[in-house]
């Protein structure tokens, strides 16, 4: 099987943008800033346990991007279809040997 392959799910990053609401609050709005190609994976049961301790118990995956992905998790989501996920954890980059980056991420509501 080739390494493309793998990468088979198109992922849309999205970033928030700020706007000022007509009432002075501040609404959220998204814009899309770049699409790359993804592995989803689920996550080890053991590793499921730790995340439930933390409070994140359902409806986590991994998501594993070929190359490095820098990204300010705390303004960031990424929509696969019509499902949407942030991230519960900063990306790893593993550099040395997979050269992929894997993002730890929570379905959310939209």
């Amino acid at each position: 099987m080739l390494a493309a392959d793998v990468y088979r799910d198109r992922i849309e990053i999205q970033t928030r943008t700020a706007s000022e609401g007509t009432f002075g609050n501040d609404p959220s709005e998204w814009a899309t800033t770049a699409t790359r190609w993804c592995r989803r994976a689920q996550v080890s049961a053991q590793y499921a346990m730790v995340l439930a301790q933390r409070g994140h118990e359902e409806r986590v995956e991994r998501l594993i991007f070929r190359g490095e992905l820098v990204v300010d998790i705390a303004n960031t989501r990424f929509v696969f279809g019509t499902r949407y996920y942030r991230a519960i954890e900063p990306p790893e980059y593993d550099a040395e040997q997979a050269e992929t980056t894997v993002l730890i991420a929570q379905e959310v509501q939209r």
